[in-house]
């Protein structure tokens, strides 16, 4: 990775849980902005509840 794509990286840490469902959405969003050429690539960190259901 060069130094231009690393600086187009953005950074975003989420301090409480985020719901799974409102995450996916945001992620699709974001998704879209970055095909259309409106957003950048982000880094997001950040912690779901405890799920009781098993996959």
């Amino acid at each position: 990775m060069n130094d231009a794509v690393a600086k187009r990286i953005g950074w975003a840490v989420s301090p409480g849980l985020v719901e799974y469902e409102a995450a996916v959405a945001a992620m699709e969003e974001r998704a879209a902005a970055i095909a259309a050429g409106q957003a950048g690539e982000l880094v997001w960190l950040l912690e779901h509840p405890r799920s009781t259901q098993r996959a």
